[in-house]
């Protein structure tokens, strides 16, 4: 058997699961999704500076300069300028295509969204990083990830009530069972769950409800279903779907 090289001068280690995909014209059975123990807000990142990086300056003056540049950035992206940095270019793309010049805007079909290319400095980054696969996740269902369609909000944080979307795979509620649903649980294990209302989709790789409150700052997504993962017929009995991630309450 070969042996692995060892890659010491990397310092950073992505962990990753396996999943089975059903893409058309991919080589290979699986792809890997990273395993991520929770989303970091802008908190995170100033602790992160003033422990890791010796920053000067007070936790509050940092935390009001990073958003000050991210509200001021997203004032210049709405006019449509490209704004550039260090790490990534973000530029305002309207999606669709027009008739002619004479076309009325549609709100659904030119839609402005945002893209980020990354500059050489993400593309080195990315060079340094070893990638460690844990496991073949299983089979039956896998989560991704939540966002809050309410608020704009990085993946994995929402606030409580509003109106969020579960992406995975098939992660669709069906059957009788008096314990199907998707559920919200604290990583504190003393926490009650909290199950979701409201579900207005429910599809195999979407769901789409309200956040419930756990009363707990971090939560993790559990999905209780007797779904197959196709086709009509359900399972007996439940099968569980946790997620990998943790969420944050804003």
């Amino acid at each position: 058997m070969p042996i692995k090289e060892e890659t010491a001068l990397n310092l950073h280690t992505i962990k990753t699961k396996l999943h089975e995909h059903h893409f058309e014209n991919v080589e290979g059975k699986y792809i890997a999704r990273t395993v991520n123990e929770r989303t970091l807000g802008v908190e995170d990142i100033v602790n992160d500076m003033k422990n890791w990086d010796n920053y000067p300056e007070s936790k509050e003056m940092a935390m009001n300069a990073i958003r000050s540049y991210l509200r001021t950035r997203s004032f210049r992206l709405a006019d449509g300028f490209a704004v550039s940095d260090e790490f990534s270019t973000i530029y305002p793309h309207i999606s669709g295509s027009f008739n002619s010049p004479n076309d009325a805007i549609d709100p659904e079909r030119h839609r402005v969204v945002f893209r980020h290319v990354n500059n050489k400095k993400a593309r080195d980054l990315a060079k340094e990083i070893d990638i460690e696969i844990l496991e073949v996740a299983h089979p039956t269902g896998a989560i991704f990830y939540l966002e809050d369609n309410e608020e704009d909000l990085p993946v994995n944080m929402y606030i409580v009530g509003n109106m969020v979307t579960v992406r995975g795979d098939k992660i669709k509620i069906a059957g009788d069972h008096p314990g199907n649903g998707l559920y919200f649980v604290p990583v504190d294990p003393t926490g009650p769950r909290a199950k979701m209302a409201r579900i207005a989709e429910n599809h195999g790789s979407k769901i789409l409800g309200i956040a419930p409150d756990t009363q707990h700052a971090y939560n993790r997504i559990e999905i209780r279903t007797q779904y197959a993962g196709s086709g009509s017929k359900l399972l007996k009995e439940p099968r569980v779907i946790t997620a990998d991630f943790s969420m944050e309450v804003m």
